[in-house]
């Protein structure tokens, strides 16, 4: 890894770093090179050579994340802090990434990076939601694979290259496509994940690529290169770990969230709300506000189910039909 000649000046108040400067962009290299094809049929399989294509993982690469890296006054970090405003009952969770932050810093790495967090908890807590938060918070770009109906390895760990339909890793495509080293992979159900010996099993895969010493170098089979994964950022979510084996396990901090309690209703609608307005791409005067009813209703709801996910499709529902009957506030 190699990184700029500037410093953060930012440090935690009587907190040195193990090193005299920290750097402000540090950056990967993810592999040497892609094997180019070979033959004419191989070749013409490619709109684009492959090397050319993947040229991107070839390249030093920014390890991403340093902008949310700088410490208030009293050693907590802003754009974490909202996240614990936005979900009062992951606090205990937010915490002990910030504390990761704060060990980044002292050992003078300028990115985010944590061990794997594997968040157990029924459905409806917020897992994934709260997975995909904290990638906002620590401004990393992220993706989501669902495993919940995977009967093969495909989807994760890629296809090889005699394949019509061939393609590279998913880490590793999600890191060409965002051109960050570190971004945040989120694994939704993979206590649900299938597979077989012949097809290939997603735990296995998954194994692999967290296991520090295969993720360094870890071989794709479409670009027949090895490529360094150490530095991506992973979370799972499942709803129990009865069915995951217990080396995958062991390669995980295993975190429980506290579910939701009726008193967390309020942060969790504005979250919810907040969504809502990003993904509808509405402007910032509208007021998504629902009736002081509504809003009662929407309580009793929670209180009675303390699910996220519910509340959200309520939500999304009752603000889907403001919008559409014009009952909607627009500030001026």
């Amino acid at each position: 890894m190699t990184g700029d000649a500037e410093t953060i000046d930012s440090i935690i108040p009587g907190a040195l770093p193990c090193r005299p400067n920290i750097e402000t962009v540090a950056h990967l290299q993810v592999c040497d090179r892609v094997e180019p094809e070979r033959g004419t049929i191989q070749a013409m399989r490619f709109e684009t050579p492959l090397a050319e294509h993947w040229s991107a993982l070839t390249e030093p690469l920014p390890l991403a994340g340093g902008t949310a890296m700088r410490p208030a006054a009293d050693g907590g970090f802003p754009t974490l802090e909202a996240v614990t405003a936005a979900a009062p009952w992951a606090a205990a969770l937010v915490a002990d990434i910030s504390r990761g932050l704060r060990l980044q810093l002292a050992l003078g790495r300028p990115w985010v990076q944590f061990e794997p967090i594997l968040l157990v908890g029924p459905p409806g807590v917020g897992k994934s939601w709260l997975a995909r938060r904290l990638a906002e918070a620590l401004r990393l770009p992220s993706a989501v694979l669902e495993l919940g109906n995977a009967s093969d390895d495909r989807q994760l760990s890629g296809t090889a290259r005699g394949y019509s339909n061939a393609q590279p890793a998913w880490p590793v495509m999600t890191i060409a496509a965002t051109r960050c080293p570190n971004p945040l992979l989120i694994v939704d159900e993979v206590d649900k994940a299938g597979g077989s010996a012949q097809h290939g099993r997603p735990h296995h895969a998954l194994l692999s690529m967290l296991e520090p010493g295969s993720a360094r170098r870890w071989s794709d089979p479409c670009l027949l290169a090895a490529c360094d994964l150490s530095a991506v950022n992973w979370i799972a979510c499942a709803n129990t770990t009865d069915p995951l084996p217990k080396a995958l396990l062991s390669r995980f901090r295993i975190v429980e969230p506290a579910t939701p309690e009726p008193s967390h209703f309020n942060a969790a609608l504005t979250s919810v709300l907040g969504d809502l307005a990003d993904r509808w791409d509405l402007p910032a005067n509208i007021d998504l506000t629902p009736s002081s009813r509504t809003i009662r209703l929407l309580r009793q709801q929670f209180a009675r189910h303390r699910s996220v996910r519910l509340l959200a499709r309520h939500a999304t529902a009752v603000v889907g039909a403001m919008l559409a009957d014009g009952a909607i506030i627009t500030w001026q």
